[in-house]
């Protein structure tokens, strides 16, 4: 069965308030001109410079340019150029920036020729290198110093108290923590600043279902190379302490 659906036309009709400027679009919505200054109407002179902000080391220089709009026809579109905070470094009248000898943040002021009330800025963020920074872009009080590792580096002590051979734990298949553990607990009852004490363990695979617990100062554990000595556990937890509390995550 063929259905028709007839739709009726509807009819619409804008009508103007009286006193009210406007026209009418073809969606019967009244359409209000721009504001003037808004881009429909010219808002008079204005000035522009980029960039909006830039880096720039003590005694350096950098370049900021300026755009003035809104002029009439006989004036001029130059602008003037200075730094807002004094002893902020200076600017040329091309806008060529020299910082000063000391950090801080300073304003590179544009100002129209045909409109001295138009002005605009771009900021100069002046920093100071540093050995840990040679750009000078990081503020001084937020440089650090990346030392990752075991403060004063890993110890080289020589003196070897104990030495595991991983051929007598059948090379990963018997467990050597025990052995392993009672070295190092032998070592710690001796070791001191001017005696520490090393315990070796020589190339090879060792397993371990236990945790080793290296919890004497002026002890080490040594291995022969990251792939020489391999370290395979089945501890259920930490493969190895250090201290009486820090572990590593097996």
């Amino acid at each position: 069965m063929l259905l028709r659906i007839s739709l009726p036309v509807l009819l619409f009709t804008a009508a103007l308030v009286p006193g009210c400027s406007g026209s009418v679009g073809d969606n019967g919505n009244s359409v209000v001109p721009p504001p003037p200054g808004d881009g429909g109407v010219d808002g008079g002179v204005a000035v522009a410079v980029a960039p909006k902000s830039a880096s720039v080391l003590v005694g350096a220089s950098t370049a900021f340019t300026a755009s003035v709009t809104g002029t009439t026809a006989g004036q001029s579109t130059g602008v003037t150029w200075s730094v807002q905070e004094s002893g902020g470094g200076t600017v040329d009248s091309n806008g060529q920036y020299t910082a000063p000898g000391s950090a801080g943040s300073f304003h590179v002021v544009a100002t129209s020729v045909a409109d001295t009330s138009k002005s605009a800025s771009g900021l100069a963020v002046v920093s100071v290198p540093s050995s840990t920074d040679t750009t000078g872009l990081i503020p001084q009080d937020r440089v650090t110093v990346w030392a990752p590792g075991v403060p004063g580096g890993v110890p080289t002590y020589s003196t070897i108290s104990a030495t595991i051979d991983a051929a007598t734990y059948g090379n990963g298949t018997t467990d050597a923590a025990g052995a392993i553990n009672s070295a190092l607990t032998t070592a710690g009852a001796s070791a001191n600043a001017s005696s520490p004490k090393v315990v070796m363990l020589p190339a090879g695979t060792y397993l371990i279902r236990s945790p080793i617990t290296v919890g004497s100062s002026y002890v080490v554990l040594r291995g022969a190379g990251p792939t020489q000595t391999k370290i395979i556990g089945q501890t259920g937890g930490p493969m190895i302490r250090m201290g009486t509390s820090s572990t590593k995550p097996g």
